[in-house]
């Protein structure tokens, strides 16, 4: 697959070419010695940590990154290959020796696994190949670019009702990057300052609450407290003649208080009063992108409210987007935008160290990326990201009427040809923040994850006679289609693309990869979101085939273990089962190869990757149905909350708790039934007996039901801890390994005294 534009492969740059800089965390390159600031080390953090780390990086001149395969990407393609030979063996095996007495159980395992070959097909190839990108800070750029010249850019981070501490930090320390304080705006947009009663906007306390916060944190900066700040407050009201303006999003205007501290960059707060129909975030964020930042800035932070940047964020986002030419950096007007990882400070301390919901989730946030980055598709999630945004206007703005609009924006930008970087690593987090801190939170943000994939999914397959008008055509979404219409038309013809601006030097470049062969990439790289519904349901038909294996006390295939005489005869036998799945695990090992250079990774990504899909298969349909009801009648469904007592849910936790129950009272059943057949001579003539079923094959059906259950138990231990009121979530995840590493020597001792002979006096 081809790789980033601008990135440069270390082996195949000329020693000649190298300026040496100084590194930070295997990641980012120091300031030279010239320069007005180092880097903000945080002491005693572990960001800090990361930093102090250093070696030496080189970067060519006039490149603001390089990129560094992984070691294992050849491993990892020849391991995906061989599965792909591998697998039309493996399903002719499970086809011509299906049982007989169950032939329909067996041909509906059969058709899974076609499906799960197609699925797990496409997952391989998105991570064909995996990159490393080392980021050169702008103060480290060579040529040199100077302080004075760096670009305009505007922070912004969203707020609705959030409890106003957790903006505390992210404000603070927004307020001191290692950027001209000139050169940069942090703005809060605050959806929950004003309430809408009829046509009149009355302030809100929590409102109140926001501003106090801000004028507290910005006076700490000052010797004169309070009095050293300037405050103004302004109104943007409604234009009708300025045809940029979006009433939709703010009828009433909006009330702009900001806070100018000597030192300090502008902080803006931006109360937005908003129409009867909000438009949610996506509407917070055309507000301020079309009615409220100033037309000359043509870059863009976003961050979620309680992400805090760490001081060298800018100087590591901006450069992936910047280009040297005509003797001076400009922006490049190829890349749209560049991602970077969440990260949460409060895991250990809610779930302990081995966060059994899977809060860090690195597979998403960075393990996919450095795949996604190779062939610039990366993904905009909402978060920790920076704009061109010219680029965001091009494709009209954020999209509307997906409840998560982030990978449906992100997804309208690649479509017109634009690119997208990743900047991150296991040793470069530029921001921190707070994940969820209770489980029906957390299914809650799981479940609108999975709303927002199905709506985007619907959203670009547009079926007639199915989809609400309010869905189909929310605002500018006529003019969406129109843009990409003309592009298609554009790219039909014999003429030019036309650039969007006169400083446009990207539109020849947007325009290839506009071509067939990007549209097939980008249709593997958005598969997972687009069509996640496949891989959800995965879940429920594996526990459905392990329910179904334990109770007939057989597989749906029969066991080919006869010698082989030639070796054609591997093909046919058994083997080639094991074959094909140990080359797809080791695909698998080699895919999470991150682990290598991750050392606060005290659970297996992997193991917790695979304990996510299972733990929140229930919540992921549950916003899948949601998804589809909301785009089918323009109305989010209004029984999401139902059934919650205290800090459990009914609707989101019980499903879990109960099938994980089931699975161990069949399997005890089961036990319980062969081991009374086998000693008094009765029991159910329904479930598997020695009569009918080896001990051994036995073994085999209950080692399925053991992997589900321990699937399972990560994130139904947290639901156990809801349903019985456990004051913290670590505390059951902790007891159970606890308990079995204390009595593992009992267990041997109970083995060795059923396996010796009995002895008789």
């Amino acid at each position: 697959m081809p790789s980033a534009e601008r990135g440069m492969d270390l082996e195949s740059q000329s020693p000649r070419q190298h300026r040496f800089v100084r590194q930070v965390g295997a990641e980012v390159a120091l300031p030279n010695p010239g320069s007005e600031r180092n880097l903000d080390v945080e002491e005693g953090s572990e960001i800090g940590a990361q930093a102090t780390r250093e070696s030496m990086r080189s970067f060519p001149n006039a490149a603001t990154s390089t990129v560094e395969p992984y070691r294992t990407n050849g491993v990892y393609k020849f391991l995906t290959l061989l599965g792909l030979f591998m697998a039309p063996f493996y399903l002719f095996y499970l086809w011509s020796n299906r049982r007989s007495n169950i032939k329909s159980f067996s041909s509906i395992f059969f058709v899974g696994e076609i499906i799960n070959f197609v699925l797990s097909l496409l997952s391989r190839l998105l991570l064909w190949h995996r990159q490393q990108r080392h980021m050169c800070r702008l103060d480290a750029l060579s040529p040199p670019f100077p302080r004075e010249q760096w670009p305009r850019v505007h922070i912004w981070c969203c707020h609705y009702t959030e409890p106003p501490a957790d903006l505390v930090d992210t404000l603070r320390q927004s307020v001191q990057l290692d950027y001209p304080p000139a050169s940069y705006v942090v703005t809060i947009l605050d959806d929950g300052f004003y309430k809408r009663k009829g046509e009149v906007y009355e302030k809100t306390q929590i409102g109140q609450q926001m501003e106090d916060m801000i004028g507290e944190t910005l006076a700490a900066f000052t010797q004169l407290g309070h009095a050293g700040i300037k405050k103004t407050w302004r109104e943007v009201c409604p234009d009708e003649r300025n045809r940029s303006y979006r009433h939709e999003v703010a009828p009433g205007g909006s009330s702009i208080i900001e806070f100018q501290v000597e030192g300090l960059p502008l902080v803006r707060f931006v109360c937005r009063k908003k129409g009867p129909d909000s438009f949610s975030k996506t509407g917070n964020l055309e507000n301020a992108l079309w009615n409220i930042m100033e037309d000359d800035v043509n870059f863009m932070v976003l961050v979620d409210a309680d992400m805090a940047p760490r001081s060298d964020m800018l100087q590591l986002l901006l450069p992936t987007m910047l280009q040297y030419r005509d003797s001076e950096w400009k922006p490049d007007w190829r890349t749209a935008f560049a991602s970077s990882p969440q990260d949460f400070k409060n895991i250990e301390h809610v779930w302990g160290a081995s966060d059994p919901m899977n809060q860090q989730n690195k597979f998403f946030w960075q393990i996919l990326p450095t795949a996604l980055d190779s062939f610039g598709f990366v993904h905009f999630w909402g978060t920790n990201v920076v704009f061109f945004v010219p680029a965001l206007k091009d494709v009209t703005g954020f999209v509307y009427a997906c409840i998560s609009e982030d990978t449906a924006t992100g997804a309208q930008l690649h479509r017109l040809g634009w690119s997208s970087s990743f900047v991150g690593g296991a040793s470069l987090t530029l921001f921190k923040g707070l994940c969820r801190e209770n489980v029906q939170d957390t299914f809650h943000q799981r479940k609108r994850w999975c709303q927002g994939n199905i709506q985007h999914c619907l959203m670009e397959l547009d079926p007639p006679l199915v989809l609400a008008d309010s869905f189909r055509y929310p605002p500018y979404r006529h003019e969406l289609w129109r843009r990409l219409q003309d592009v298609k038309d554009q790219d039909r013809s014999d003429r030019a693309p036309e650039p969007i601006s006169p400083e446009d030097v990207g539109a020849e470049s947007r325009r290839s990869r506009r071509s067939w062969r990007w549209k097939v990439l980008r249709e593997v790289a958005y598969f997972p979101c687009k069509h996640a519904f496949w891989y959800h349901l995965q879940p429920i038909y594996y526990y459905s085939i392990a329910l179904a294996i334990l109770y007939m006390g057989q597989p749906p295939f029969l066991v080919d273990s006869r010698p082989i005489v030639n070796p054609l005869d591997f093909f046919s036998r058994f083997h080639v089962v094991l074959a094909y799945w140990l080359a797809n695990s080791l695909a698998n090992f080699f895919g999470y190869s991150y682990i290598l250079d991750d050392p606060n990774n005290p659970n297996s990504p992997l193991w917790r990757a695979q304990q996510e899909y299972w733990g929140y298969a229930w919540i992921r349909l549950v916003g899948l149905f949601e998804g589809l009801l909301s785009a089918r009648t323009g109305k989010q469904p209004s029984w999401a909350m139902v059934g919650t007592a205290g800090r459990f849910n009914v609707l989101y936790e019980l499903p879990n708790a109960v099938a994980f129950v089931t699975m161990a009272l069949s399997m005890a059943v089961v036990v319980a039934n062969y081991c009374i057949a086998a000693r008094f001579g009765y029991g159910s003539e329904l479930l598997p007996g020695p009569s009918t079923v080896k001990a051994a094959e036995l073994v085999g059906c209950l080692f399925a039901g053991f992997c589900v259950l321990f699937l399972m138990w990560p994130v139904t231990s947290c639901i156990f801890v809801d349903l019985l009121r456990i004051p913290h979530y670590y505390r059951l995840g902790s007891v159970v390994p606890t308990l079995l590493a204390a009595t593992l020597q009992v267990g041997i001792g109970f083995a060795l005294f059923n396996a010796a002979p009995r002895v008789s006096k």
